[in-house]
């Protein structure tokens, strides 16, 4: 869909080329000029068109919804229709996601095995929340009915909530901040947190904090607990380890191969279409 609607806006000339040094793209261009090198020197695996097209296509998606975004809302049309269409449709496709949730009682015992049970997702219901925020916080009213919007942007936050995504509640915080911080504080607020996030499973394995396998059921608060020592660069050895340590796991797989290729890779990366097995038996 991605790929149509971008398609479509080329062709019907609804995007200008003039709003990328606006937005700041292009630095993001060099650093994917950037990958593209390294994937055609330095990485070490085999050249496979599927992982390329893929990952230049999850590379690619924010920008592109960057670059829509930004064109359509300096055009000289309304963007509150598609601002308000598109709240709609995801809060839609959020409840049609949560439906046997809400009607299989799930919402009385709100917890991570619930979310696991029902398999809710909280990523639209996040979206929906940040678009409403954001434009409440600058008084730019989508439609004619506040009260409603109220009830979408509550009823979109609790179903943000209710998935226990650590992901999902640090954006709705992390955006929380952003609106109450003061303007001029933003930049450097900004690039301390992605500097933070960056370099926290280093400063995580540089402190010695390590995870380890917790043998009984958690809730969302001691997983939320785990979370410094969960992403830490570590080699685990069993299977549950890993998979309950996931996200340091891979890290080190990653961190392991870019080491291991030499200085090359250690400056650019190993580029696109470049993966790391682990060791799975499939």
């Amino acid at each position: 869909m991605l790929v149509l609607l971008f398609g479509f806006l080329v062709l019907t000339n609804q995007l200008k080329l003039s709003v990328m040094g606006p937005m700041g793209l292009y630095p993001l261009l060099a650093i994917f000029g950037l990958s593209v090198m390294s994937t055609a020197l330095f990485s070490p695996f085999d050249f496979n068109v599927y992982f390329i097209i893929r990952d230049v296509f999850y590379f690619a998606a924010p920008v592109v919804v960057l670059f829509v975004g930004f064109s359509l809302g300096n055009s000289k049309g309304d963007g509150r229709r598609m601002l308000w269409a598109c709240v709609i449709c995801i809060t839609a496709a959020s409840t049609m996601e949560y439906s046997t949730f809400f009607l299989s009682g799930g919402f009385l015992n709100v917890s991570l095995s619930a979310r696991y049970i029902y398999g809710i997702n909280g990523d639209l219901a996040t979206l929906a929340c940040i678009i409403l925020l954001i434009c409440r916080y600058h008084k730019f009213a989508l439609s004619s009915a506040p009260r409603m919007e109220l009830f979408l942007l509550l009823f979109n936050l609790y179903m943000s909530v209710v998935s226990l995504s650590r992901v999902n509640l640090g954006i709705l915080l992390i955006i929380a901040i952003f609106l109450v911080v003061r303007r001029r504080s933003l930049r450097i607020f900004a690039m301390s947190a992605i500097s933070a996030i960056v370099f926290l499973p280093f400063l995580s394995t540089i402190l010695g904090t390590q995870s380890g396998l917790v043998e009984n059921a958690v809730g969302f608060w001691d997983k939320a607990s785990r979370s410094f020592g969960e992403v830490g660069l570590q080699d685990y050895t069993t299977l549950a380890e890993q998979n309950q340590n996931w996200r340091g796991y891979e890290a080190f797989l990653g961190y392991n191969a870019v080491v291991q290729n030499g200085m090359g890779s250690i400056l650019t990366g190993l580029g696109l279409g470049s993966f790391v097995e682990g060791p799975f038996q499939y």
